[in-house]
This record gives C-alpha cells, structure tokens and sequence, in this order.
C-alpha cells in the first residue's frame, strides 16, 4: 500500500580449622593442679581422674541383624541415587550444547517487535539541530505505532542504520504523534507516514519519500546519499531538478 493516511493524533536488571590463633588471643592452658585435703592427702587432680575412667581396650559393638540388614539397604539406595545422579550428569553435558544451540536458534528466528525497533532507533538518534550541524547526510522518518508500512519497514531500516548510520548518514527517527514533535511534522509538512526527509550535508532538502519503500530502493538510495550523489528516487519535488530538462521513470530518475 501507499502511505498510510491515518489523521494525526493530538496527543503524540566442611567446617574451618584455623590454621593459626587469632591475632591477640592468649592460648588457653589448663593446669594440672594436685590440691591437697585438710588430711594433707594428695587429691588427683580432674583430668587424672577422667583417664583414670577411661576403658582400657576398644569396645566392639556387635550389629544386630535387623540392623545389618538396614545398613544394606540404605547402601543400595546411596548406591542407586548415585548412579541416577551421574547418569543425569552425563545427559546433561550431552544435551547442554544442543539445547543451547537450539535456544540460540530460537532466539535468531523470533520476529521482533517492530514497534520496539522503532521506539529503539528513536532512542538512538540524535537531536535533529544536532544531526543538521554535523555536516553529514540526515535521513528523518516519521512514524506511528498503528502504520503498518513503518513496521514493515522497521527491520530493514534499521539493517540498513547499523550499514550506514556509522559516520556515513545520520538516522533521525521521530515519533510523529508525540506533542514535542509537533513543530518538525508541521515544517515538513507531514500528512502521511512512513515520512522520510533526505536532507544533505549543507541543510537542503534533497527529496522526500512516503509510503512503503522495500529494502532494495532504500539501500540504491542510501548509498548515492551517503556519496553524495543524486539520489535514484525522488518524491513529487523531483529532487529539486527541471521537469522540462529531465525524464522522470516511476519511481526512479531516468
């Protein structure tokens, strides 16, 4: 379709072992007192009497065999939880790559927004005083949330921003319903959208283009703008030149 006509709107993220003491602590010593009794006997002192109770020999416990019996099965068990654990270890290093490669996939085939592009590009550009002063090519489009031809275009349009947006033209996109751009869409004269403004380095307007334009007539146009030279697609101003001196095609300069 041609350009969309809609009216504009008004309202435009195991435990620690200490290897040394503390700095400034005092190792702890328990002495080995021998106090005496009002008799004058030796007494002995608290650790010598827990040695002194200690069992001489080690103490074997004998296992019951209902408890031999629980012991095996709560080894079989540890057993087969871990092989399940390293059978799903080794299933996950198998499928982690191919479930990365095919999120990645995923992620390279979903369509973006193309209002969120639009929005993204607006957010890139520079003020439009500031793109005119640089001295470089300005390419301004206008659009809307609701024109089907801006969403269209928003993917190409911003392939063709990362070609050329790199010191070769500046991109300037504006939403035309926002009251702060008011004044620019009446200057230019905007009454359908997509609006596109190819102004040259020495702030003249080249031409300006409305409506759906494919990829392959804005990258033909880009590259002559960027160059500097005459742009392949003029809009009804013909690009400024004599109608009566020269032979306009459809859609391109013959």
């Amino acid at each position: 379709t041609d350009a969309q006509t809609k009216p504009l709107l008004q309202t435009h993220a195991d435990a620690v072992e200490l290897a040394e003491p503390l700095e400034g602590a005092e190792a702890v010593k328990i002495p080995e007192r021998n106090a005496t009794s009002s008799g004058g006997k030796n007494v002995p002192s608290l650790l010598a009497q827990m040695a002194e109770k200690q069992p001489k020999k080690t103490i074997k416990s004998q296992l019951s065999p209902q408890e031999m019996a629980e012991m095996a099965e709560m080894a079989a068990k540890e057993s087969d939880e871990g092989m399940d654990y390293r059978r799903r270890q080794v299933a996950l290093s198998i499928a982690s790559p191919l479930l990365g490669a095919a999120l990645f996939a995923a992620k390279r085939s979903a369509k973006k927004d193309p209002v969120a592009t639009l929005r993204a590009m607006e957010r890139r550009s520079p003020p439009v005083q500031v793109a005119l002063a640089s001295g470089l090519p300005t390419l301004i489009e206008f659009y809307a949330q609701w024109c089907g031809d801006c969403k269209a275009m928003a993917g190409h349009m911003e392939e063709l921003e990362q070609e050329y947006g790199n010191g070769k033209v500046n991109f300037v996109v504006l939403d035309a319903e926002k009251p702060e751009n008011a004044k620019l869409v009446g200057y230019f004269r905007v009454d359908a959208i997509p609006h596109l403004a190819f102004i040259d380095g020495d702030k003249v307007l080249q031409t300006t283009l409305t409506g759906y334009l494919p990829k392959n007539v804005m990258a033909k146009q880009l590259e002559a703008f960027a160059a500097r030279r005459q742009l392949p697609y003029c809009g009804p101003d013909m690009c400024g030149l004599d109608p009566k001196t020269t032979r306009m095609a459809p859609g391109s300069r013959a």
